[in-house]
């Protein structure tokens, strides 16, 4: 779920790189050679800037920016595809809200400021079966829709104290297969340890849970008490959250935890990331439901049928 850094480097490294046309394969006929072609030319000066701190830290970020000076074929899925490993956060910048026009009654709602991408976790799979980066966190950046966003920017922020790398290419998804429009390019991150976290935990508490919830994963386990819950990682046995709420529950792939914070029944909710211990929402609903890997978040309403899907 996108939201907004609070975090400023003090040094960035630029680097900026144009994505140019990529040999054609040999094994495509030529009505697919001609389509390949044409797509590539519409591609050709799309340019993706990435900026890497001198020490990227666990919790640290990397800045992408994208432009393009014109938009895609229509009704031909083109992305600006970025692919990297590990459980991850994609921040984007806080974006103004679209003012309607003053004492206009009949004039249709503006459309909404989005950020122009989508975040894909590592178990999702891509948009009509696009498997560039698959098993890695994704962010798609759609070029072929009348609303596309020809230029933005959003953060990545990393946990594990890794080396890893970034993946990033022009991909289009047509009837010839997958294509790459532009080369692969990869750029290598090291990631250090960050500072240590101090966590206040007793490990001989003599307090019982009214019952134990193990994640899907068997990745954490929740002790849930009446009033409040705690979620501990299995395999250390360290307390990662203890927060107030009842009847919480794991998402699928065991990366959030959901629990109602309000009277029971009340239909109030909080959702929070397990890899960043963060808050990340607070969705009001009759029923909570996940989809694709858990990349976006379902809410419910029984009264009135209403439905809302969010990216997480």
């Amino acid at each position: 779920m996108p939201r907004r850094c609070l975090g400023l480097l003090l040094s960035i490294a630029v680097s900026g790189f144009v994505l140019t046309a990529a040999p054609l394969s040999a094994e495509a006929g030529p009505d697919c050679a001609a389509e390949t072609n044409t797509l590539k030319r519409a591609v050709a000066e799309v340019r993706v800037d990435i900026e890497v701190p001198p020490t990227l830290v666990a919790g640290g970020t990397i800045k992408i920016a994208w432009h393009s000076k014109k938009r895609a074929p229509l009704k031909t899925p083109v992305f600006v595809a970025v692919a990297v490993n590990g459980e991850v956060r994609i921040e984007s910048p806080a974006l103004p809200a679209p003012k309607p026009a003053a004492n206009d009654l009949t004039s249709a709602p503006p459309a909404p400021n989005l950020p122009g991408f989508l975040a894909l976790s590592p178990s999702s799979s891509g948009p009509l079966g696009l498997a560039f980066g698959a098993g890695k966190s994704r962010v798609l950046i759609p070029l072929h829709l009348p609303g596309a966003k020809l230029d933005g920017e959003f953060q990545i922020r990393l946990y594990d104290a890794v080396d890893t790398k970034i993946d990033v290419a022009v991909v289009a998804r047509t009837a010839c297969g997958e294509r790459l429009l532009s080369p692969l390019t990869s750029r290598p991150l090291t990631v250090t340890p960050g500072r240590p976290e101090i966590v206040v935990q007793d490990p001989f508490d003599l307090e019982t849970p009214d019952r134990v919830l193990a994640s899907n994963s068997e990745r954490y386990r929740a002790h849930i008490y009446d009033g409040h819950y705690r979620i501990f990682d299995s395999a250390t046995g360290a307390k990662l959250v203890d927060r107030a709420g009842h009847d919480p529950n794991f998402s699928p792939t065991s990366r959030f935890v959901v629990a109602n914070t309000g009277a029971r029944g009340s239909g109030d909710y909080e959702v929070i990331d397990l890899v960043s211990r963060d808050v990340i929402a607070t969705p009001h609903g009759e029923f909570i439901g996940w989809v694709h890997g858990d990349s976006f978040l379902i809410v419910g309403d029984g009264s009135w049928g209403n439905l809302s899907v969010r990216p997480m």
